[in-house]
């Protein structure tokens, strides 16, 4: 997540991070992502990807 939270991490992405609504790519995102590794790698992995994706990163392939 240091690629998407760097020197990047404006004001203006930093107000869409924290927002409402909800922004796929944001911190509550991020928390929820960080919670489900508890439950199901895969979930996680797959709610990691989706913040990946709205910060326009290389998302990896599932592979188990």
């Amino acid at each position: 997540m240091g690629e998407a939270f760097s020197a990047s991490l404006d004001d203006d992405r930093l107000e869409r991070c924290t927002g409402t609504p909800a922004w796929e790519g944001g911190f509550d995102a991020l928390a929820a992502a960080r919670g489900a590794f508890v439950t199901d790698s895969r979930i996680a992995w797959r709610a990691v990807s989706d913040i990946r994706r709205a910060w326009d990163l290389d998302v990896k392939d599932l592979t188990i």
